[in-house]
């Protein structure tokens, strides 16, 4: 639960993106500098959250769920990573909603599909195993829903360049 607080940022965040990403697109502006603008809000909160969870994760543990949870430290920092990658793969969803581009569809599936052959099919025993292959996965989504949003220009900011 630690790791997914930037996630909770960046679902306020998108409920900024998603209507100035369509407000600016049917104005016939380049909407990629609120993209942009929202990744940096997670990105404010995300690095002071990693530099925590890798300075200290068996004290973040401990405070917030209890002492029976400090054997999972190990893996903090890895999960924050993750859900960092999750926090900013969601807004770049909600940016191309707002443009009604669905080809991160095709990416999203397969990466979801992936995700469940990998964890079910790996027999991983150490939760900090198991951490880094959703990391890898995210990365993945992440990485490619952000190359989707970036390229995409809209048509009618394109069309004004021409």
């Amino acid at each position: 639960m630690a790791a997914k607080a930037v996630v909770w940022v960046a679902i306020g965040v998108g409920l900024y993106l998603l209507p100035e990403a369509t407000r600016k697109a049917g104005a016939g502006e380049d909407p990629r500098p609120v993209l942009v603008r929202a990744l940096g809000v997670v990105a404010v909160v995300a690095v002071p959250m990693l530099i925590v969870y890798a300075v200290a994760p068996a004290l973040v543990l401990r405070l917030a769920f209890g002492e029976e949870t400090v054997p999972a430290a190990g893996a903090l920092l890895v999960l924050g990573f993750a859900m960092t990658l999750l926090a900013a793969g969601y807004l770049c969803v909600q940016y191309m909603l707002a443009l009604r581009e669905m080809r991160f569809l095709i990416a999203l599936g397969i990466a979801a599909a992936a995700e469940i052959v990998v964890l079910s099919g790996t027999g991983l025993s150490s939760i900090v195993g198991f951490a880094t292959v959703v990391l890898a996965l995210q990365a993945v989504a992440a990485l490619t829903v952000l190359a989707l949003g970036l390229a995409r220009r809209p048509h009618a900011t394109a069309a004004a360049a021409t």
